[in-house]
């Protein structure tokens, strides 16, 4: 059964007054790390280095503070702005879940002086399963397409009146989805789990704070930042074998009396 995931949406105006930035931190930290989380929109931080959720500025850094509690990774890294900023932001507890990440750079200055962005959301069960090798995508089973399908769809999609009186960039986009749309008519590819069964939200939970404090560390080393890495990776060991010996506990006490079934889940 796929995931259900807590989507939230958050503008920050330039220049906003100090009660409206307290409840956007407030907002930020009342999302539950237990979800499944993805927040979105326009941050106006351009300050802020969201690969080491580090920042100058006072309200920049305690939204970078903010993310990191929450487990939130941002995963746009390509400027959103016209002068080249990253402003518009999309974070998530769950990477593995965001593919196709685009960020386009050709504006419509009638509209908006931003970029837009898009991600397609992957569906999974909390057991990851690792991508194909330099794969952006989950792998298809073309081999079991509906092609009949594809083709009423691509049919109905009426492209020929689009050609007429529209914009090239229009067209294209318009295309593209309607390209990329035609996957729900392929079944994804079926592939076992890499990840040992004892793994839970608690865990990769963990591992994305150990992974944020050593890109930290390595931007801007300071002895609390080295003394709270070690305690999180302490905190990581010791939350991994607790989870570990609970599956094993758990695992021997329902097939208690079939040794071979206990062999086949342990090696």
């Amino acid at each position: 059964m796929a995931n259900k995931f807590h989507i939230s949406c958050l503008y920050i105006p330039p220049a906003s007054s100090d009660e409206y930035q307290q409840d956007v931190l407030s907002s930020i930290g009342s999302l539950a790390t237990t979800k499944d989380s993805i927040l979105l929109g326009d941050f106006n931080c351009p300050d802020a280095n969201w690969s080491t959720l580090t920042a100058p500025s006072p309200f920049s850094s305690a939204v970078c503070n903010q993310l990191y509690s929450r487990n939130l990774i941002q995963i746009v890294t390509e400027p959103t702005h016209k002068h080249g900023n990253i402003l518009d932001l999309i974070t998530t507890n769950v990477p593995d879940s965001l593919i196709n990440l685009t960020v386009n750079t050709v504006q419509n200055t009638l509209i908006s002086d931003h970029n837009v962005v898009s991600v397609e959301i992957v569906g999974t069960n909390c057991t990851r399963r690792n991508p194909a090798p330099n794969a952006t995508h989950p792998p298809l089973n073309y081999s079991k397409m509906d092609r009949p399908g594809i083709v009423d769809f691509m049919k109905y999609n009426n492209l020929e009146s689009l050609l007429s009186g529209t914009s090239p960039y229009t067209c294209w986009n318009y295309i593209k989805s309607a390209i990329l749309e035609c996957n729900r008519f392929i079944p994804k590819v079926r592939t076992p789990s890499t990840l040992s069964p004892w793994f839970n939200p608690t865990i990769r939970h963990q591992i994305n704070k150990v992974n944020t404090l050593k890109r930290r560390l390595k931007s801007k080393p300071t002895p609390q930042l080295a003394t709270k890495l070690a305690q999180m990776e302490d905190l990581l060991t010791v939350t991994m074998q607790s989870a570990k010996d609970q599956f094993i506990q758990k695992l021997t006490s329902t097939i208690s009396g079939q040794p071979k079934k206990l062999y086949m889940q342990l090696y």
